[in-house]
């Protein structure tokens, strides 16, 4: 999956938490042993959602931040 959002307008109902669980058991169910994802260092709903998913930050916080880059093809 490249990327999931919720629509700005359904935000802060729990479709978000929801869309994670649902990825997570779709995950496990296909042999996924872990998850990554990313935001960006300003998104702090994003951010508060995924720690209560229980993801742990890796980057950041006096360690390196990722660069994301990207090019048309």
């Amino acid at each position: 999956m490249a990327e999931l959002h919720v629509a700005p307008n359904r935000r802060g109902q729990g479709y978000g938490r929801e869309l994670i669980t649902a990825a997570m058991q779709n995950a496990r169910d296909e042999g996924a042993e872990y998850a990554f994802l990313f935001t960006s260092e300003d998104d702090l709903p994003a951010q508060r959602l995924y720690e209560a998913a229980g993801f742990h930050g890796t980057e950041g916080n006096g360690g390196p931040l990722m660069l994301a880059y990207e090019r048309e093809l």
